[in-house]
């Protein structure tokens, strides 16, 4: 698990957290937000969704959505998104 108190490599697009350790996630997850959203538009280039209940379309417009004031914008998806999960059938792509 990183160091929560030191600079994420924003040379990543995508940043995965999983385990048990729920207080090592949360303080890296707050210190990744921190970096994301400050600034004068602190509050604006971050958001959390919930992975159970964030439809395919949703999901997409806060990953495309630009960022404001800043370069990057972070995309934060709490629990899985095993529910968008798609299967190839002959017909094109079903979800499974």
């Amino acid at each position: 698990m990183p160091d929560p108190e030191k600079d994420f490599n924003f040379q990543a697009d995508i940043f995965i957290f999983q385990g048990d350790d729920e207080l090592s996630i949360q303080e890296s997850l707050r210190s990744l937000i921190k970096q994301f959203d400050s600034g004068a538009f602190a509050g604006m280039n971050s958001v959390r969704v919930d992975g159970h209940a964030i439809q395919r379309g949703e999901l997409a417009n806060h990953i495309n959505m630009l960022p404001l004031g800043s370069e990057k914008r972070l995309v934060v998806v709490i629990t899985s998104l095993n529910h968008l999960k798609l299967k190839q059938t002959r017909n094109g792509w079903r979800r499974s």
